[in-house]
C-alpha cells in the first residue's frame, strides 16, 4: 500500500500512487496510434522494496476491412453454382457472420484473416441478397452489404452467318466477317484448331467477328469453325459450323439471240433495233441451285441494265426496252455475278442493219412521243442500204420507195387517210448483191383530245378551309398536266389510269381571296383539253417573326440567341403550334390575336427548319421557314499588303504606300471594324465573306502603325479583336558588304553574298533571260550561286518587304574575293513611285548541266539604276 507506480509505454513515463489495498490506475494522456506497444511498470513501497512487470498491448481503432468472393472467382457478384462456397479475407481471429437468403452462416478468420464458408441450402434463380458482419477481437466491426445473382442458363448462339456475302454460310473470301447472335457481356471464343480469337458480346447481343488473313487457310473449300460462348456465371454452350468457299471467277458468253440474228447467222448483224441478248453462265463446283442464283448486267450504248436472271442450267436472256440506231457498231459487255460474288465479264459487238423507219418529224406532234401523231395523212422517213430496192407495206398497199443514192435516206407520205389507232408497216430492201432485209415497224393516229376534269383536293362550295391547295382531276393516261395559277405554271403527269394530282407550295398563295386557274392536259398525240375554276381559302390569317432576329438581309433569319422567341399575330383565341428541331411548343392566342412561343431547350448554332401551325375550329394555317443560330463570330485576319511580304511575323504587315488599301475575308456581311492609330473606318463583308477597306494615312518613317480589327457578325455577335502592327516603309533597300566566292577548281559556279534589308528579296538577272532568286534572313544576310560571269558583270535587284526597290551592277573582280565591302552608293528616293501594277511570277526553270537553277522570275518597274564596282 501507499506504494509508489511508474508506468513506461511509448517512450513515455506516467506515475500512481496505490491506495491502502493496493489498487492503482494510470490514464495514458498522450494518444496512441493504432499499433502495437510494449510497457514496463515498476512499484516502489515505502521501505524501499520494489517490483517489477512487463508485457505488451494492442490499440486497433479501426473497422475490420471485408472482402468477399464466390468460389474463389474475381467477381462476387454472379455463379451458375446453386450452393457455392463463399471465401473472403479480413483481419485475422475475426468473427465472421454471413446472412444469404433465408440462411445465416458463422466462422473466424484464420492468422492471417483467411475464411470461408460453403453454403448449403440452395440460392434462388436470380438475385440474392447477403449481409457479411465482421467482429475483431478489439470488438470493431464492419458490416458489407450487396447482392448475388445465381444465373445457371444461357442464351443461345443462333444466326451464324457471313456479314457481306450473298450466302449465310459461302463465301468468295477467306477474310470475310462472321456475325451472329449471344448474350449479352459472355466471352466469345472463335477457334480453328489451335487458332482462337475472344470477343466480348455486346449489349444488342449481335457480334461480329473480322476474320483475320491467315485464320482460314487460303485454298480450302470447306472449314468447321467453333463457337463458344461463357457468360460471366460460367454457363457456356458451343456450336460447330461447316462453312463453305467458292473463289473460282465463272465462265459467261453471250450474242445475239437466234430470232434476232437476222441474215447470216453468226455475223452479228441484226435489222432488229432492239434484238435480244442470250448466254450462259457456268462454274465447275456450283450446283444447278447455286448457278441460279446468279445475277447479270449488260451494258451497251452507255446504259447499263441489272439483276437480268439466270435459270438454273446458267441460261441468260435480255430483251433491248429502247431501239438502237441503224447502221451502227454497238459493243456491249457482259458481266456476271455468281451467287456469293465472284464475277467474270465478256466483251463483244453487234451491227445493226441500215434499214429502218418511223414517223418523220415534221408528223410528230406531241411532246412526250416519237410513234404518235394527230395526222391522219403522216409521213414516215428512215435509212436504207444504198443501192437498195425498197418497198413499203402499209394499210393493204404496197409502194415503191425511192433510197438517196449518197445517204441511203427515204420519205413516204401516206395517201389515204388513216382512222385513230395503231398502224403496221413493214419495209422489205433488195440490196446489189441480192439479199433481203426486212423491218418491221408502227406509229399510233391519235386526232381525240383527252377527256380532263380538274378540282380542289376538299374544296366545298368554292372554299378550302386551310393553305395546302392540292389540284386533282382525271385525264387521258400518262397525259401531261400544265396548271397556270397566280401567274406561275405548274407540270404533272397523269399516272397509268388518268389520275393527276399537284400539291401547290402555301407560299404561292394568299389567303382569304379568290384564286382562279387554268389546267390544260395533252396527251402524246399533242391533242389537248382545257379546264378552269377558282377557289377561296377561307382560313385564319397569321403572321411570324422572331423579337430577337439580327439580319443583315430581308430574306435571312439570324440571331444570336439559341433560345429565339418566335411571336405573330393571328385570329384571337387560336390554337398555336410551334415544331422545330424535332421538338413541339403551343401556345393561345389571346384576345387580340396576339401569340408568343419562347424555346424551352437551347439549339446548337446551325440552320433549321421550322413550322408555326395555327387551328381555329375547322380552319388551319401554317407557315414554314429557316432560322439561322449563330452565337459566335469568327475573327478576321489581314491579307498581306503586298506580294513581297514574307509575313514571317504574322501580326505585322510591310507596305510602301501611306495610304494602303487593307483586304482580308471574314464571315459573309459582316460589319468589319477597323481601328489604325486610334481612327476608326468600317466595311462590310460581301457574300463570300471578302472585304477591302481604304485606311487613313499612316505615320511615315519605318514606324509601326498599330491596328485592331473586329467584326459584327448578322446576328449581332462580336468577335475577339486582332491586334498586329502595319510597317510603313517607303526607302529602298541597300546592298551592303558584297562578296564573291569561286564555288569550283575551273571556276564555273561562283556564290555571292551581302547583306540587305531582312526579309528582302534578291534577284539576280542573267543574260539567258533566267532570274535567280533568294531571300534574305532576319538579319538581312543572303546569298546566291550561279555562272560565272567573268569579265562580265552581275545585275542584281533587292524588293524588301514594303515593295520598295533598288537595282544594282556589281562588276566581277579580278581573282577571287570573299570580303571585299563596296563603297557606299547613293539610291535615288523611290517613295513616290506607284508599285501597285507591280507582277512578280514565280518559275521553275529546269537546271542547267552544272546543277544552277532559276527558283524566281520578277518584272518590276525600276525607277533608278545604280553600279557598284568590286
Amino acid at each position: 500500500m501507499n506504494s509508489k507506480i511508474s508506468l513506461f509505454v511509448a517512450g513515455e513515463e506516467y506515475t500512481a500512487t496505490a491506495d491502502s489495498e493496493g489498487k492503482w490506475s494510470i490514464p495514458v494522456s498522450n494518444e496512441l496510434e493504432d499499433g502495437e506497444y510494449n510497457y514496463y511498470i515498476t512499484a516502489t513501497a515505502p521501505d524501499g522494496r520494489t517490483g517489477n512487470y512487463s508485457d505488451y498491448f494492442i490499440i486497433d481503432t479501426k473497422d475490420p476491412d471485408i472482402s468477399f468472393t464466390l468460389n474463389g472467382e474475381l467477381r462476387n457478384d454472379i455463379t451458375n453454382v446453386t450452393m457455392p462456397l463463399l471465401t473472403g479475407l479480413t483481419e485475422a481471429k475475426s468473427t465472421v457472420s454471413i446472412i444469404i437468403g433465408d440462411s445465416e452462416y458463422y466462422t473466424t478468420s484464420n492468422s492471417v484473416g483467411e475464411w470461408s464458408i460453403q453454403t448449403t441450402r440452395a440460392l434462388q434463380e436470380g438475385i440474392n441478397n447477403y449481409t457479411v458482419t465482421v467482429i475483431d477481437q478489439a470488438g470493431n466491426n464492419s458490416i458489407t452489404q450487396g447482392t448475388v445473382t445465381l444465373d445457371t442458363t444461357i442464351l443461345p448462339l443462333t444466326g451464324i452467318k457471313f456479314s457481306h456475302s450473298a450466302d449465310d454460310r459461302n463465301s468468295n473470301t477467306y477474310t470475310p466477317t462472321i456475325e451472329g447472335w449471344g448474350e449479352p457481356g459472355a466471352m466469345l471464343t472463335i477457334s480453328i484448331g489451335s487458332r482462337s480469337r475472344t470477343l466480348t458480346i455486346p449489349e444488342s447481343r449481335k457480334w461480329f467477328f473480322a476474320v483475320p488473313p491467315g485464320f482460314i487457310q487460303k485454298g480450302r473449300t470447306t472449314q468447321y469453325i467453333s463457337f463458344k460462348e461463357t457468360d460471366p456465371a460460367g454457363n457456356s454452350n458451343q456450336k460447330n459450323i461447316k462453312f463453305n468457299f467458292f473463289t473460282d471467277k465463272p465462265d459467261v458468253s453471250a450474242d445475239l439471240s437466234p430470232d434476232s440474228d437476222t441474215g447470216i447467222h453468226g455475223d452479228k448483224i441484226t435489222n432488229n433495233l432492239s434484238p435480244t441478248l442470250t448466254g450462259k453462265i457456268s462454274s465447275a463446283r456450283l450446283s444447278p441451285d447455286m448457278i441460279g442464283r446468279s445475277k447479270i448486267s449488260l451494258t451497251i450504248d452507255g446504259v447499263t441494265y441489272s439483276n437480268i436472271s439466270v435459270d438454273k442450267n446458267g441460261n441468260w436472256s435480255f430483251k433491248l426496252p429502247v431501239e438502237l440506231s441503224p447502221g451502227y457498231i454497238y459493243h456491249y459487255t457482259v458481266n456476271a455475278s455468281d451467287f456469293v460474288g465472284n464475277t467474270n465479264s465478256y466483251t463483244s459487238f453487234i451491227k445493226t442493219s441500215p434499214l429502218s423507219g418511223s414517223l418523220d418529224i415534221d408528223s410528230i406532234t406531241g411532246q412526250n412521243s416519237i410513234i404518235e401523231t394527230s395526222n391522219k395523212l403522216p409521213t414516215l422517213s428512215g435509212t436504207a442500204t444504198i443501192g437498195s430496192e425498197l418497198v413499203i407495206n402499209i394499210n393493204n398497199t404496197s409502194q415503191k420507195v425511192s433510197v438517196d443514192s449518197s445517204t441511203g435516206a427515204w420519205t413516204y407520205k401516206v395517201t389515204e387517210s388513216l382512222g385513230d389507232g395503231k398502224h403496221t408497216f413493214t419495209l422489205v430492201e433488195k440490196n446489189k448483191n441480192g439479199k433481203i432485209n426486212t423491218f418491221n415497224g408502227y406509229f399510233i393516229v391519235d386526232t381525240r383530245a383527252p377527256e380532263l376534269t380538274a378540282s380542289i383536293s376538299g374544296i366545298k362550295d368554292g372554299k378550302i378551309h386551310d393553305p395546302n391547295v392540292v389540284f386533282i382531276g382525271k385525264t387521258e393516261p400518262r397525259a401531261l398536266v400544265t396548271i397556270s395559277v397566280l401567274g406561275g405554271t405548274y407540270q404533272t403527269k397523269a399516272d397509268n389510269k388518268g389520275d393527276w394530282s399537284y400539291p401547290l407550295n402555301n407560299k404561292e398563295l394568299s389567303v382569304n381571296q379568290t384564286i382562279n386557274y387554268s389546267v390544260i392536259a395533252s396527251n402524246a398525240a399533242g391533242n389537248r383539253s382545257k379546264a378552269s375554276g377558282s377557289f377561296y381559302i377561307d382560313t385564319i390569317n397569321l403572321t411570324v417573326g422572331i423579337d430577337d432576329q439580327n439580319s443583315s438581309k430581308d430574306k435571312d433569319v439570324v440571331t444570336n440567341n439559341n433560345k429565339p422567341i418566335f411571336s405573330g399575330v393571328t385570329e384571337n383565341d387560336s390554337n398555336v403550334s410551334l415544331k422545330i428541331n424535332n421538338d413541339m411548343y403551343s401556345t393561345k392566342a389571346d384576345q387580340y390575336g396576339h401569340w408568343s412561343i419562347e424555346l424551352q431547350k437551347e439549339l446548337p448554332d446551325d440552320t433549321y427548319t421550322y413550322t408555326v401551325t395555327v387551328n381555329k375550329g375547322d380552319k388551319m394555317n401554317y407557315i414554314s421557314d429557316k432560322i439561322t443560330i449563330d452565337t459566335v463570330a469568327l475573327p478576321t485576319h489581314i491579307n498581306p499588303v503586298n506580294d513581297f511580304d514574307s509575313h514571317i511575323h504574322h501580326d505585322s504587315y510591310y507596305t510602301n504606300t501611306n495610304q494602303p488599301t487593307l483586304t482580308g475575308i471574314s464571315e459573309p456581311h459582316a460589319k468589319i471594324i477597323l481601328n489604325i492609330n486610334n481612327n476608326t473606318s468600317e466595311t462590310m463583308a460581301d457574300e463570300n465573306g471578302n472585304w477591302e477597306l481604304k485606311t487613313v494615312s499612316l505615320k511615315e518613317g519605318n514606324t509601326e502603325n498599330n491596328y485592331s480589327i473586329k467584326i459584327i457578325d448578322r446576328a449581332g455577335n462580336i468577335s475577339e479583336e486582332v491586334t498586329g502592327q502595319i510597317i510603313f516603309d517607303n526607302t529602298p533597300p541597300d546592298l551592303n558588304n558584297v562578296s564573291i566566292h569561286h564555288q569550283d577548281s575551273d571556276n564555273q559556279l561562283v556564290t555571292l553574298s551581302g547583306k540587305t534589308k531582312s526579309n528582302s528579296m534578291i534577284v539576280l538577272s542573267c543574260d539567258d533571260n533566267n532570274d535567280y532568286s533568294t531571300r534574305a534572313n532576319n538579319e538581312g544576310e543572303w546569298m546566291l550561286k550561279t555562272y560565272n560571269r567573268k569579265d562580265e558583270s552581275y545585275n542584281i535587284k533587292v524588293i524588301d518587304q514594303a515593295g520598295n526597290e533598288s537595282e544594282w551592277v556589281i562588276k566581277t573582280p579580278a581573282s577571287d574575293t570573299t570580303t571585299i565591302v563596296p563603297e557606299k552608293v547613293e539610291i535615288i528616293d523611290t517613295h513616290n513611285i506607284q508599285n501597285d501594277s507591280m507582277n512578280i511570277i514565280a518559275a521553275e526553270i529546269p537546271p542547267s548541266e552544272n546543277g544552277v537553277h532559276s527558283q524566281y522570275s520578277a518584272d518590276v518597274g525600276i525607277e533608278h539604276h545604280n553600279e557598284l564596282s568590286l
